[in-house]
């Protein structure tokens, strides 16, 4: 299955596209800039990002990274989840929300593990799969790292 997996933000997201034998296709990273930055300008930032993610066919599922229910920029977030279903529905994508929880779960994270954050596992995790993110600063290898995850999650177990 063809997954395209988005690791969604208000100012950073990623997404990460694995073919059916879960090879990478494509890696896209988007900054949107401040989160009190112009709407249509973060829209129109958006469109672009998600015609990169999906590379050129449509993927069987895009795959999108839930907001998590502690986050301290909520509305940003949902107005942008608003905008993929949008352009999911007009692009006649099969679309599914995850959980943090969940994926993270699946591969094995514990939060209570003293010493070891979300961000520091992933790498570990991502480093023990053979993948290497391209991204050039650290915010975008580390939201890479998390579609990456996202995207092998649904393959697994979808």
């Amino acid at each position: 299955m063809k997954v395209t997996a988005i690791d969604l933000a208000s100012r950073h997201s990623a997404a990460v596209v694995l073919d059916d034998s879960g090879a990478i296709v494509a890696e896209v990273t988007l900054n949107a800039g401040p989160v009190d930055s112009p709407w249509a300008e973060k829209l129109e930032q958006l469109e672009s990002f998600l015609r990169e993610a999906v590379v050129l066919e449509a993927p069987d599922l895009v795959v999108v990274e839930d907001v998590h229910p502690f986050a301290n920029v909520i509305k940003p977030v949902l107005r942008l989840q608003g905008a993929v279903l949008l352009h999911a529905y007009q692009n006649g994508w099969d679309i599914t929300f995850v959980r943090v929880k969940e994926w993270q779960g699946h591969h094995g994270y514990v939060k209570k593990v003293k010493g070891q954050t979300s961000k520091g596992w992933a790498r570990k995790m991502c480093d023990s799969l053979g993948y290497t993110p391209t991204g050039i600063n650290l915010k975008e290898r580390e939201d890479l790292r998390d579609a990456y995850l996202i995207a092998r999650w649904a393959q697994e177990v979808l």
